[in-house]
């Protein structure tokens, strides 16, 4: 034991509390920290991490929507945007994913334009009613144009096929037939191709 008074106790009393501060110090900034992160105390540093978690919440939960969408049909990127807006998502974010899909191949306005053709010929449209499709679904100039259009040829059969199908095998009048071409040029075919003399309806 040192007598009393000491000039060297102090001293090492002194150290030990700036040690036992300094620890302290150190544990009040990490709960406050630890805090922020939860969202208890404001400031800049749990600001910035709530933002980015929210933002990682969010960003799953758009492409989540898109894969689901893209799971039923192909879908042009500016028809995925508008159904994405419709959901009230973030903008930035819903760019974002749009890119990541464009860059893994899970959409392509090609794509999206070829399949819309395919549908149109199963369900019997023609080249007018499947170009109106493709921009109802926000496909640009370019891609349409490039799209597997089939040639007149096969417009006129489609045509004609149709015409046949819907006139029957019973009587046909010239009321029945003037019904069953409305009905062609509602599918998108042009009555000048519909009219044409050289169309091939003259068998019935």
């Amino acid at each position: 034991m040192w007598p009393w008074p000491s000039p060297i106790l102090p001293t090492i009393c002194d150290c030990v509390w700036m040690v036992f501060g300094a620890v302290q110090i150190k544990a009040i900034r990490q709960r406050r920290a630890r805090a922020q992160t939860r969202g208890r105390l404001p400031g800049l540093e749990g600001q910035v991490a709530m933002t980015m978690a929210s933002n990682a919440s969010e960003r799953s939960r758009i492409y989540a929507t898109c894969i689901r969408l893209l799971s039923r049909r192909e879908y042009g990127r500016a028809s995925l945007r508008r159904k994405l807006q419709t959901k009230g998502y973030d903008a930035t974010l819903s760019e974002e994913v749009l890119d990541q899909l464009i860059a893994s191949d899970l959409q392509s306005d090609a794509r999206c334009a070829a399949a819309i053709i395919r549908t149109g010929g199963h369900r019997g449209w023609s080249r007018r009613r499947c170009r109106s499709r493709m921009i109802q679904e926000g496909l640009g100039e370019e891609t349409i144009s490039a799209a597997p259009w089939p040639n007149d040829d096969d417009e006129r059969a489609a045509a004609r096929a149709l015409y046949l199908k819907w006139l029957g095998n019973g009587p046909v009048d010239a009321k029945k037939r003037r019904r069953v071409l409305q009905r062609l040029a509602r599918r998108g075919f042009s009555i000048g191709f519909l009219l044409d003399d050289d169309a091939p309806f003259g068998d019935r």
